[in-house]
């Protein structure tokens, strides 16, 4: 009976060593960097994809494997702002569509421009190949 309570006791004291991981599912001690907009994105994205792709090649120690987690926050922020800036692209196709669908020549005309204007940022960084 005394060997449960030691175990128990045990259980206990390790789920509050590692309840703040578990109940947060994250460890979120690196802050990366920002993209401010779509140009910062793909240029964080190539760089650190470089470097994601030279440490792999690597032997994964415990200091490398760091360096992945850190690296990941820049790639997670860069992912982030591509995924808000692609929103913005549809939002600005689904306005030339209402008004395709009026039929106002005028708004065509303005959406259109601008849903282009989004189209040729994506597609010049789309062809940096």
């Amino acid at each position: 009976m005394k060997k449960w309570g030691v175990i128990a006791g045990l259980v206990t004291a390790l789920s509050f060593t590692f309840n703040p991981v578990i109940a947060d599912d994250r460890v979120d001690h690196f802050k990366g960097l920002q993209a401010q907009n779509l140009s910062e994105a793909f240029a964080h994205i190539t760089d650190y994809n470089q470097q994601l792709q030279e440490l792999l090649n690597t032997d994964l120690t415990p200091e490398a494997i760091l360096q992945v987690h850190e690296l990941t926050y820049t790639l997670e922020n860069a992912l982030e702002r591509l995924e808000t800036e692609l929103e913005a692209w549809a939002e600005q196709l689904e306005e030339l569509h209402l008004a395709s669908e009026k039929f106002d020549a005028e708004a065509v005309k303005t959406e259109g421009d601008a849903y282009l204007s989004l189209s040729e940022q994506w597609q010049r960084w789309g062809n940096t190949e």
